[in-house]
């Protein structure tokens, strides 16, 4: 269902078809600015010709960080935004952590860059179990 959200986000920032879309935008540390928050809105009311929030109600499939970063992207040229060259948060989803060694291993290659680690909750490894080797 995920290759619907690229469907929403397409549509709404001016790209022809889903498959023009190349960044994958869900991360850890994503932010947002107001201002194309709601320039992004008034498209949507263009497209659509109704409200925003009727349009994404009545979405059964749609991620707010791509809808927001293929606009970003597609729509505003990424004018105003930073977009860094690489991920600044070390995510355990990339990684296979079944038990403390390969966690251990997983904390041991943060980047010096990196400024946040993301473990995820359903790893099923207790938090006392690591928070010793985040520093």
């Amino acid at each position: 269902r995920y290759k619907n959200w690229y469907g929403v986000a397409a549509k709404y920032s001016g790209v022809t078809t889903p498959d023009d879309l190349k960044g994958a935008y869900i991360a850890q540390l994503n932010t947002m600015k107001r201002s194309a928050v709601l320039q992004m809105f008034r498209q949507m009311e263009r497209v659509e010709g109704k409200p925003w929030m009727q349009s994404l109600l009545g979405t059964w499939d749609f991620s707010e960080f791509i809808l927001y970063g293929a606009f970003v992207e597609y729509a505003m040229q990424g004018q105003g935004h930073f977009i860094p060259p690489k991920l600044l948060c070390h995510s355990s989803w990339y990684h296979d952590i079944d038990n403390a060694a390969q966690l251990v291993a997983f904390i041991e290659q943060v980047d010096h860059d990196q400024v946040a680690v993301h473990i995820q909750s359903n790893l099923k490894i207790d938090s006392e179990t690591y928070r010793h080797l985040i520093k």
